[in-house]
């Protein structure tokens, strides 16, 4: 066989930088609310991610017209998802700042309501022991984990659930979802991952 050779340059063709990260500092794990007051406003918040994090969106407003992004180092994370089409959506971040944003196309005003989880906010729990939780609102959701070594074997065992509809679901070490259906018992699982799993138990977005 005879090689191949190839020749090219890289051009410098000057600099663009990008545009600055601004808007209202969010806090993780924390409710935060706001309103779009004129047509065509969005509502930008900051946050800065010391290290890689797993994050949900827990949107609090059942509002389709209601949408968010989310940019940061690597460019554009999420863009323009619904509120009530895309809760509970999950990204994994690597460190660095980053910008949400809150738009509408619905009319104004539009007041919103949503939390950023972290992943490593959630509550232990330990396999065996009974569970109890309240979802304050009846549309947000908890996040508990426990820890399992490979080819742990464990049953999913709801008790009880007040009112409202219920869904969960289990993520992986490596943020695989394993499991996603309404508040229902499910069936043993083998973990095949050594690490920490993730349950979500979420309200659905239309519970008030």
């Amino acid at each position: 066989d005879t090689p191949d050779g190839y020749a090219f340059i890289v051009q410098d063709q000057g600099n663009t930088p990008p545009p600055p990260i601004t808007g209202t500092a969010a806090v993780l794990n924390t409710t935060i609310q706001g309103t779009l007051d004129v047509a065509g406003e969005v509502d930008d918040y900051t946050f800065a991610l010391a290290a890689p994090t797993r994050l949900v969106f827990d949107a609090l407003t059942n509002d389709f017209n209601l949408t968010w992004s989310l940019s940061g180092p690597r460019g554009e994370e999420v863009s323009n998802l619904s509120f009530a089409a895309y809760d509970n959506a999950m990204a994994d971040l690597v460190a660095g700042d980053y910008q949400l944003s809150i738009q509408s196309t619905g009319a104004v005003p539009t007041p919103y309501a949503f939390r950023l989880l972290d992943f490593a906010s959630a509550t232990a729990v330990t396999p065996g022991t009974p569970v109890s939780g309240t979802l304050t609102p009846a549309n947000a959701t908890n996040l508990h984990q426990f820890t399992a070594a490979a080819g742990d074997q464990v049953f999913f065992d709801t008790q009880t659930s007040s009112s409202g509809f219920v869904n969960w679901k289990l993520i992986d070490p490596h943020g695989r979802e394993l499991f996603y259906q309404g508040w229902s018992d499910v069936d043993t699982l083998t973990l095949t991952t050594a690490g920490t799993y993730t349950l979500l138990v979420e309200g659905y977005i239309s519970n008030t």
